[in-house]
């Protein structure tokens, strides 16, 4: 990948776009874990001072707000969301519209966090690819000549390690995918910096709670 160019020329640029970013996602990972574990345990909450029926209508109810969420405000947000993220870097340049992280939160919100059935590595994903796109087309067009594809890869990484505490294994992902060492660098500032953002009490895992 041509890239070696673009990361020479632009290196303190880069560093700045990767540190904001890395704060971003790791807002973005604190907001996800949080959402999902606090919704969860609420409604929890509420069906042990009310009634075991609430918790039964719950995840009908949870996927009829994502249904709703899909069809008027996202449609990308439908189902795990990746063949999404893999059709707009193939087919679209990297272009995910800015209103999809926001819908795709809410829409992971009202499934998992009511106790439907679904994952929430998908939905990180997602997200990160999301904003990386949405970053990528409001601030580094005028800064870097950074792909979009690659900036969202770099974002998939920075919430993973925010989201899922896997930095190391985050920016091992990232340099993979990219197939581009010269990017090693400010991938671990992002990741880094959206791990400790994100700080010990975000994770989309229970058993890493308190860990």
């Amino acid at each position: 990948m041509a890239l070696r160019g673009v990361v020479g020329r632009g290196a303190v640029l880069l560093v700045v776009v990767s540190t904001l970013t890395g704060f971003l996602t790791g807002l973005a990972s604190l907001a996800l874990a949080l959402t999902v574990t606090e919704f969860n345990d609420g409604l929890l909450r509420a069906a042990s001072c009310l009634s075991l029926a609430l918790l039964i209508a719950a995840p009908a109810a949870g996927g009829v707000v994502s249904g709703l969420i899909a069809e008027y405000v996202a449609g990308e947000v439908r189902g795990h969301g990746t063949d999404a993220v893999i059709r707009a870097i193939l087919l679209k340049e990297g272009f995910i519209r800015a209103r999809a992280p926001l819908a795709k939160l809410a829409a992971t919100v009202s499934t998992v966090g009511s106790g439907g059935s679904g994952g929430v590595v998908a939905p990180v994903i997602f997200i990160g690819a999301s904003l990386g796109a949405s970053i990528t087309k409001f601030l580094t067009p005028t800064l870097i000549n950074l792909p979009v594809p690659v900036n969202a890869v770099e974002r998939v990484e920075a919430l993973l390690s925010g989201a899922c505490r896997v930095p190391l294994a985050a920016v091992a992902l990232s340099v993979e995918v990219t197939r581009c060492p010269a990017l090693i660098p400010p991938s671990i500032l992002t990741a880094l910096i959206s791990y400790l953002i994100a700080g010990p009490g975000a994770t989309i895992y229970r058993s890493q709670e308190g860990g």
